[in-house]
């Protein structure tokens, strides 16, 4: 990867992304209207979608934009490889990506998008309700914790989302859970500089210098 794609997926440009996006819907509704332009305005739109999604990975709604134009286009083999990054972005969890073997993708693709992102919202605000709406919060910070432990974080954008997560765990006071779960995604990815910061503050606040940096 360039060191320019890196540095956006460092940090996600949430104005950027809406911007293509929005160009990406519009060409879309273009295509729709001249058929004999189709193709053109189609590959403009897919290309701005795109580009919406690598500016801002953390926007659900980058990943139904570029979803809806792999419909469109007819494009099973292209949702695929989508609903397959996706899953790379929450953690390559082997229950997820056995949803993807033998299915019709141009069937049920986006239904299974929108039931990752109602099990697993990318928005960090969004996954802390959800915790916090379940039956027992606690009950639901041992499953998370369990299961974080087992997923694989060696893709950046992965260990961005759940770092930010994690910001969301210490701020609720669950502050040795934070540091637990920060040093297991920090070993899949050491330039989580982020979550490094965050880290590194709280062991100052804990008066534990030798844990610090």
């Amino acid at each position: 990867m360039s060191g320019d794609n890196a540095s956006l997926l460092q940090h996600p440009r949430r104005n950027l992304g809406n911007r293509y996006r929005s160009q990406a819907q519009k060409f879309a509704r273009l295509a729709a209207k001249d058929e004999l332009r189709f193709n053109e305005n189609m590959a403009w739109a897919e290309q701005n979608a795109r580009q919406a999604l690598l500016h801002d990975f953390t926007d659900e709604q980058n990943w139904r934009c570029l979803a809806d134009l792999k419909l469109i286009l007819g494009d099973s083999d292209g949702l695929a490889a989508l609903l397959e990054d996706l899953f790379v972005v929450l953690g390559r969890d082997a229950e997820q990506i056995d949803q993807l073997k033998g299915i019709d993708f141009l069937l049920v693709g986006v239904e299974l998008l929108e039931a990752a992102f109602l099990k697993d919202p990318l928005e960090p605000d969004a996954w802390w309700s959800l915790i916090e709406s379940s039956e027992n919060t606690e009950v639901a910070m041992v499953d998370f914790s369990t299961r974080c432990k087992r997923l694989d974080f060696s893709d950046q954008r992965a260990n961005i989302v759940y770092g930010r997560r994690l910001e969301r765990i210490r701020a609720s006071g669950r502050e040795d859970v934070f540091i637990e779960l920060s040093r297991h995604l920090l070993a899949h990815r050491p330039n989580n500089h982020e979550l490094w910061m965050e880290l590194g503050r709280l062991y100052e606040r804990r008066k534990e210098a030798d844990e610090a940096w």
